[in-house]
């Protein structure tokens, strides 16, 4: 039955909708997401996660370059991503569980550098109408 539910859920997801993003964990603590696979540097681990072929190359700040991310900041940069996909990079980084609605649809314009992924998550919600919540290792975005 799992199995049945998996492989309904993969063909209703159209093979146009997937490309990639990339993780990169410098090894210092620092973890970038981006479109373009990671610099390859000693020490740096690249993992790949789902995204859609909206999430174009990111466009880089000549303003922050250079700067190191403190704590649990995060950067992300993408032309136009998934807001699914966006809440599930928070989520990947910040270690909790995401409980999506499946009525967050849409995509947006995503940059922010050297910021805390919680004042990410309650910006990128509150400009798109969404409530975002968190609570006991869990992530909960809704709409209003």
């Amino acid at each position: 039955m799992i199995r049945t539910t998996f492989l309904a859920m993969l063909m209703a997801i159209t093979p146009m909708a997937w490309a990639t993003v990339y993780k990169c964990d410098a090894g210092s603590g620092k973890v970038e997401y981006q479109a373009t696979p990671c610099a390859k540097a000693p020490g740096t681990k690249e993992t790949t996660l789902k995204s859609s072929p909206a999430a174009a190359a990111p466009a880089t700040d000549q303003r922050t370059k250079g700067r190191q991310c403190t704590g649990k900041e995060m950067s992300m940069d993408f032309a136009n991503i998934p807001l699914a996909v966006a809440f599930n990079i928070i989520a990947d980084f910040s270690g909790n569980r995401l409980t999506l609605s499946p009525a967050v649809t849409g995509s947006a314009a995503v940059r922010y550098t050297c910021t805390a992924w919680d004042a990410i998550a309650s910006d990128l919600g509150a400009r798109h109408g969404l409530v975002t919540r968190v609570e006991n290792g869990v992530i909960d975005v809704r709409p209003r």
